[in-house]
């Protein structure tokens, strides 16, 4: 298992599970906006 470190202090690991878990989420939501924005931008376009 991989211990996270900042400022030499060991992260409780739930804490980082919980932490991946949102870094993950939120790359899913920005991709979402991604694609929204995409889309009005086209319709812009046209």
């Amino acid at each position: 298992m991989k211990t996270v470190l900042i400022a030499d202090k060991k992260i409780d690991p739930e804490a980082a599970t919980h932490l991946g878990d949102v870094l993950h989420y939120l790359d899913q939501a920005m991709g979402c906006v991604e694609e929204i924005v995409e889309v009005k931008f086209n319709q812009e376009a046209e």
